[in-house]
């Protein structure tokens, strides 16, 4: 059976919860973020990972088990839990964090400028950049055709296409 909350494990929560704020910052006091100190995983992208501890054997994000050990009540299945202060090490289940869509918490994450996603020639499959963008465009718009411009830039019509038509490279 797959374990989907930790109240599930029959665990002592009281201790649970003593054990976990031994491993937590509160440098703007109780009402502020508190910040995990304990396994974060990996890195990724341009920001630290959420905290992990294992309970029972089992792996969960301190931010839900947090949530879940302090309010005593399990996020629902089609919602995720949202962290308002847009510090993914914070489990203050009180200020910080609350359940909603996962299209909400993609827009807040947006609005907020902490998503990142990349753009441009830093996307891995990038096989041009602005300035070929731009000549592109400037090839076109003197008369020349795509499968010319193609040819003459050594790189797709699919590619040559989709930045004359603004599908790609709309910001060069």
């Amino acid at each position: 059976m797959r374990v989907r909350s930790l109240l599930d494990l029959g665990v002592d929560l009281e201790k649970l919860k003593a054990k976990l704020l031994l491993k937590v910052e509160m440098p703007n006091g109780p009402d502020g973020c508190w910040l995990w100190k304990g396994h974060a995983g990996k890195r990724v992208t341009r920001r630290l990972s959420y905290g992990r501890i294992i309970v029972a054997g089992k792996q969960f994000y301190v931010h839900i088990a947090m949530y879940e050990v302090f309010k005593k009540k399990r996020i629902p299945k089609n919602l995720v839990l949202r962290h308002q202060c847009n510090t993914s090490l914070c489990c203050n289940p009180f200020n910080c964090l609350k359940p909603g869509s996962q299209k909400r918490n993609v827009k807040d994450a947006v609005d907020s400028g902490s998503h990142w996603s990349p753009r441009g020639d830093t996307h891995h499959s990038a096989s041009i950049n602005a300035e070929t963008a731009r000549l592109i465009r400037s090839l076109a718009a003197a008369g020349n055709t795509r499968l010319a411009i193609a040819f003459i830039l050594g790189v797709s019509l699919g590619i040559i296409s989709k930045v004359i038509r603004g599908l790609t490279w709309r910001e060069a």
